[in-house]
C-alpha cells in the first residue's frame, strides 16, 4: 500500500473501531493550517493521505524545527497531554485528515489506569527525554550542558547529581575537559555548585542561560 494514500483497510486506527470507524476524514489543500503552534488541542489528526510539513518556531518567530509527516502519521501524540501544540502543521500536498475531537479521542484510547494508557505514558516520557537530546546538538556547550541538568534533575531534589565527566561530555558530543570548563561557567553563574557531585542551585538561571545561548545563535 504507498504511504501517500493509506485506505481504512490498511489502517491500524480504522482496525481498532470493530468494522465502524469514528475518525472523521476531511479533505485539505495544500496550504492549509491543521493546527498552529501555541493553540490548544481540540482533537487528535492522522494523515490518511498526502504529505504535511510541521514547523516549529521560536519566540521570535525564526523556524528552528520542520519535519514531513507522510500518510501514516499521527500529528502530535501529545494532545493526550493536553499541552498546546509545539508545531504548526501545514498540508504541503492535497491531505486527507481523519480527525476525532479530543474527548472521544481520550474515550477510545481507554481507561486512564489500562496497561495500553500506561505504555503510552511512558512512550510519550521517551519522546520528549529524545527530543531532548537531538535539540542539544544545536547548542552552544554552555547550553548543552545546561539543558542536561535541567532535564535530569527534578525542580525540588535537594540530592546532588553525581556525574562522571568523561560519560557525560561523550553524551553531549564534547570533550571531558570542555564539560569541565563549562561547569566552572555555570558556577561562576551561580547556577550549580559542586564538581563531581553537582548540586543545582537556580534553575532559572540555567532557563537563562539556555535562552541566552539560543538567542546568540540566532543573531
Amino acid at each position: 500500500m504507498p504511504l501517500e494514500n493509506l485506505e481504512c483497510r490498511a489502517c491500524h486506527l480504522g482496525t481498532t473501531c470493530q468494522g465502524q470507524c469514528i475518525f472523521v476524514r476531511l479533505s485539505h489543500p495544500p496550504g492549509h493550517v491543521i493546527f498552529r503552534q501555541g493553540d490548544r488541542p481540540e482533537a487528535a489528526h492522522f494523515v490518511s493521505r498526502g504529505l504535511v510539513l510541521l514547523t516549529e518556531s521560536d519566540a521570535e518567530g525564526n523556524t528552528v524545527r520542520q519535519s514531513l509527516r507522510p500518510a501514516g502519521s499521527l500529528l502530535d501524540l501529545q494532545v493526550v497531554d493536553g499541552v498546546p501544540h509545539r508545531a504548526t502543521a501545514c498540508a504541503v500536498s492535497r491531505v486527507q485528515i481523519c480527525t476525532l475531537a479530543l474527548p472521544r479521542f481520550e474515550a477510545w484510547l481507554g481507561p486512564r489506569r489500562s496497561p495500553a494508557r500506561a505504555l503510552l505514558t511512558l512512550a510519550l516520557a521517551e519522546a520528549r527525554v529524545a527530543e531532548g537530546d537531538a535539540a542539544r546538538t544545536r547548542q552552544s556547550a554552555v547550553g548543552k550542558v545546561a539543558s542536561f541538568l535541567l532535564q535530569h534533575t527534578a525542580a525540588h531534589d535537594l540530592h546532588p547529581l553525581e556525574l562522571q565527566h568523561q560519560l557525560v561530555a561523550g553524551l553531549l558530543g564534547m570533550r571531558p575537559e570542555t564539560f569541565s570548563r563549562t561547569l566552572a561557567r555555570l558556577r561562576e553563574a551561580g547556577a550549580v555548585a559542586g564538581t563531581r557531585k553537582v548540586q543545582v542551585r537556580d534553575r532559572e538561571r540555567l532557563a537563562e542561560l539556555v535562552r541566552e545561548e539560543a538567542s546568540d545563535a540566532g543573531t
